[in-house]
């Protein structure tokens, strides 16, 4: 009987098990070994979910590569170089249902490109950090974070995107004025063309750190004063998170409860314009489907938990440290959820 070692390689359906921990570039090296591992390699069954990595080489080429069944690709770098060919992969992905591009520089038009080609099946999509335009000392021009690009174009990136149910783009989104009225273009754009989101995570990773991208150097001023109602409104909508938008106001926080009153999650840590009483105004009608509530470093405080309270809170996890919470008004929450 041939050792365990021996029988892994001698097993097809082992090796295929091996290439998911492979990233694309190591499996179109590996496909040289012999002809049998080849054709394991170049089966469409192994290519389903594939990482690139930094270490990948430059000149991969993904549109001879298996990937007509691709479903989840991840990007676990930056993409910021000019010769790199990892942008093809994107456009040739047209059943994409997850697409992780956090932390990566992609031309606007390739963007556009992919999402186009994959619009269709996405459904997760993760646009943290991202940016768009190649780095200054390489074209002279500055890369943007992907919620300072003009509304225009936000609104063609995403209008291919009638499927999507899940975004993360935190550290994504920038401020933008019209007649000077602030709002987020990122979320304008959702609103527009993604009706059936169930989970929308935007924002700063954390409300203390500085809000500056790695690649210009450009403070975010002040995050949006006004959220369009159209992303708030959609019936889908169950997990929302503002964390650090510093400006939100309570009224904002009103039309988006009374407006998805089927929020399940609401994060507004470091949002510290929101008063007690403006949480608890805003947070009654959502008192019942709420679970998850994270308010840390707002002015969340007794006002607003005899409001989750009185209106059947049910809350299984609450953040309130650094508010005005009292051991007395936790317990009227806690006793109202248990």
């Amino acid at each position: 009987v041939p050792p365990p070692a021996q029988r892994v390689f001698e097993s097809d359906d082992a090796l295929g098990s091996v290439l998911a921990f492979l990233s694309a570039a190591e499996r179109f090296c590996l496909r040289r070994a012999s002809k049998r591992i080849k054709a394991i390699v170049m089966s469409p069954h192994h290519w389903r979910a594939v990482v690139c990595e930094s270490k990948d080489p430059v000149g991969v080429g993904w549109a001879t590569l298996p990937t007509s069944r691709l479903e989840s690709l991840r990007f676990s770098s930056m993409l910021n170089w000019p010769t790199r060919s990892d942008f093809q992969l994107l456009c040739t992905s047209p059943r994409l249902i997850e697409l992780d591009l956090a932390g990566a520089n992609v031309p606007f038009t390739a963007l556009k490109a992919a999402f186009e080609a994959c619009g269709g099946t996405l459904r997760r999509l993760d646009m943290s950090r991202v940016t768009c335009g190649w780095l200054a000392f390489h074209s002279g021009h500055v890369a943007r974070p992907i919620g300072m690009i003009a509304l225009s174009e936000l609104a063609d990136l995403f209008r291919p995107l009638s499927g999507l149910r899940v975004l993360v783009a935190r550290n994504a989104d920038a401020e933008s004025s019209d007649r000077g009225i602030k709002f987020s273009g990122l979320l304008q754009a959702v609103a527009e063309h993604c009706p059936v989101i169930e989970e929308l995570a935007i924002g700063w990773e954390s409300e203390f750190k500085s809000r500056q991208t790695p690649i210009h150097k450009t403070k975010f001023t002040g995050p949006c004063t006004a959220v369009p109602a159209a992303v708030l409104s959609a019936a889908t909508l169950r997990s929302l998170t503002l964390a650090g938008y510093a400006m939100l106001e309570p009224r904002l926080l009103h039309l988006i409860c009374t407006s998805a009153p089927q929020l399940a999650i609401l994060d507004v840590c470091g949002c510290g314009r929101l008063s007690d009483f403006g949480i608890a105004t805003a947070v009654q009608p959502i008192a019942q489907s709420l679970h998850s509530l994270n308010v840390r470093g707002t002015h969340f405080g007794d006002q607003a938990a005899q409001a989750l309270a009185a209106g059947g809170a049910n809350l299984l996890r609450l953040n309130a440290s650094c508010t005005a919470l009292t051991p007395d008004g936790l317990q009227r929450i806690s006793q109202a959820s248990s």
